[in-house]
């Protein structure tokens, strides 16, 4: 009984010393390793995101905060035409690595690949995008099942 007692009071120890390393580990490592930028060259923590937060950080007054959204419109106009005129390239080269990656796969390989694509394309798809996390949804995406081992008492093979 004292041998259990004393067993029992040695795994909580062990547990705690644990928990404790691991949280200890976890808080130094969080403070050296700050994020995507945690590798900059010149060390220090990664820039704030988004420009939406450049007014505040920079403590513009409201004629520059101004100037800035009018600057953040036109360079947003300027990368929307980039986009829109080489998004037809783009298309012809995915369509070709897509074209490639068939023609090594064989019949039922094929089919799946071009299920595959129907999905992404479904997922792309405008009305795809108002679910923000997890696979396609719906009839057309559903896993298919395994297949079922025989019914207790039933003879192998039948």
């Amino acid at each position: 009984m004292r041998n259990r007692a004393r067993a029992w009071a040695i795994l909580i120890a062990v547990f705690l010393l644990g928990s404790l390393l691991g949280a200890g580990g976890a808080f130094f490592w969080s403070k050296t390793h700050t994020g995507p930028g945690w590798a900059h060259p010149q060390g220090g923590s990664p820039p704030p995101r988004g420009h939406r937060r450049l007014p505040e950080l920079l403590e513009m007054t409201p004629e520059q905060e101004a100037r800035f959204g009018e600057i953040m419109k036109e360079s947003r106009r300027q990368l929307d035409a980039l986009q829109t005129e080489q998004q037809p390239r783009i298309e012809a080269v995915l369509a070709e690595t897509n074209q490639k990656i068939s023609s090594i796969l064989d019949a039922t390989q094929q089919r799946k690949f071009a299920d595959y694509l129907e999905d992404i394309k479904r997922w792309r798809s405008p009305d795809g995008r108002d679910r923000r996390f997890g696979p396609p949804q719906g009839p057309a995406h559903r896993t298919p099942r395994m297949p079922q081992g025989p019914a207790p008492g039933a003879a192998p093979g039948v």
